[in-house]
C-alpha cells in the first residue's frame, strides 16, 4: 500500500492558531502506510494490535455521525478491515510535532474515500478545499480541532503554503526550499515525547485570551510571515535574520515549551552564531528545528554534546 510521509512544519508552528501563513513539507525519512496482521508480522505484533485498537476507535469514532463521515468514507469497508487486522505500519515519532496522525489520517482516506472523491488534480482548488475538510473533520478523532494542514501535505506529499486568508495552496515547490542554498536544517532529537493538546489551549489562553489576539500574539504572526517572505523572494540572508528573531522571541516567550536541558543550549546557538534553534510542532519535547549556515561545525557540535540530529536539507 501507499506509504505516506511524515510532515514537517518548517514555518508557523504555533502562530498558524493565530492567523499567520504557514509553509508545510513532506518528510519522506519517515513515513506510514496501512497493512494486515500475518503471521509474518513477528515481533512488530504488539505494535500492530495496538494501532488496530486504535483505528477501531476511529472507526467507532466516524460511525457515531455517520451523516458526516458516510459522504466520503467508506465506513462499512473501513470496519470489515479492522476485523480482519487492519493496522498502521509507521516509523514515525508519535508525539514528535511530525504529523503521525496526519499520516494516519491520509492513509485512511486515500484507501476507504468514496469512488464521488476523484484523486486531485493540480488546479482544482475546489478538489483541494473538499479534501480539507474531510481531514478537518477526520483529525477532530485525535485533536479535538484540526486545521486539516497536517494529513493535506501527507496526502498530497507535496509542500503546502497556508495563506493568511486561511486558504491552503501548493507551495510550488518539490523538495525543501533551502536546497542548494547556504543555509541548512535539521531536526534535532530532544528524546522527550509531549502531548499537543494542554500546550495549544495554554498557548491559545496566553496569546489570544477570548479570542482576541494579544501585541505579542500580532508580533510573533509578523515574524513568521517575514520569514516566510524572505524565503519566497530568495533572500536567504534576510532569512537567516528572521530565523533568529523567530527563535529569539521563542526562547523568551515561549521557553515553557523548550526542554529544560535544552534552554542553554538554544541560547549558546543564538550567542555563537552557530546555529539558531527553533520549535517544531507544539514544542515540551519532541524534535526542535535548527537552521545553519555551518553544517559540519553544527553536526559536530550536536555529536559531542550526544544530541542526534537528522538532516533535512543539504545531506552530509
Amino acid at each position: 500500500m501507499t506509504v505516506f510521509p511524515a510532515k514537517l512544519l518548517l514555518f508557523g508552528e504555533y502562530s498558524i492558531l493565530l492567523g499567520s501563513s504557514a509553509l508545510g513539507m513532506p518528510f519522506n525519512y519517515f513515513g506510514a502506510s496501512l497493512k494486515f496482521i500475518t503471521p509474518e508480522t513477528g515481533e512488530t505484533l504488539l505494535r500492530a494490535n495496538e494501532s488496530n485498537l486504535q483505528l477501531k476507535g476511529m472507526y467507532d469514532y466516524f460511525h457515531a455521525d455517520p451523516v458526516v463521515f458516510n459522504k466520503f468514507i467508506d465506513l462499512a469497508h473501513f470496519y470489515n478491515d479492522i476485523c480482519n487486522g487492519l493496522y498502521l505500519a509507521s516509523t514515525i515519532p508519535q508525539r514528535y510535532g511530525m504529523g503521525s496522525s496526519g499520516a494516519l489520517c491520509a492513509a485512511v482516506f486515500d484507501r476507504y474515500k468514496v469512488k464521488a472523491h476523484d484523486p486531485w488534480r493540480p488546479g482544482d482548488v475546489e478538489g483541494l478545499i473538499s479534501m480539507r475538510q474531510s481531514f478537518v473533520q477526520m483529525e477532530s478523532f485525535f485533536h479535538g480541532k484540526s486545521s486539516g494542514f497536517d494529513p493535506l501535505v501527507s496526502s498530497l506529499n507535496m509542500p503546502l503554503l497556508l495563506v493568511k486568508d486561511g486558504q491552503v495552496v501548493p507551495a510550488g515547490l518539490r523538495k525543501c526550499p533551502l536546497e542548494g542554498s547556504n543555509l541548512h536544517v535539521l531536526l534535532v532529537d530532544s528524546g522527550q515525547p509531549c502531548s499537543t493538546g494542554p500546550l495549544v489551549n495554554n498557548f491559545l489562553s496566553d496569546f489570544a485570551p477570548g479570542g482576541r489576539i494579544t501585541p505579542l500574539g500580532t508580533t510573533f504572526c509578523k515574524l513568521a510571515d517575514m520569514a516566510i517572505e524572505k524565503l519566497f523572494s530568495n533572500n536567504m540572508d534576510g532569512l537567516w535574520g528572521e530565523i533568529i528573531l523567530l527563535s529569539r522571541f521563542q526562547l523568551e516567550n515561549l521557553s515553557h515549551l523548550v526542554p529544560a536541558g535544552l534552554r542553554n543550549i538554544w541560547a549558546d546557538g543564538l550567542k555563537t552564531g552557530l546555529f539558531t534553534l527553533k520549535l517544531c510542532g507544539s514544542g515540551g519535547g519532541g524534535f526542535l528545528l535548527c537552521f545553519t549556515r555551518q553544517k559540519r561545525m553544527t553536526h559536530d557540535y550536536f555529536k559531542t554534546i550526544g544530541l542526534p540530529v537528522i538532516p533535512v536539507s543539504n545531506d552530509f
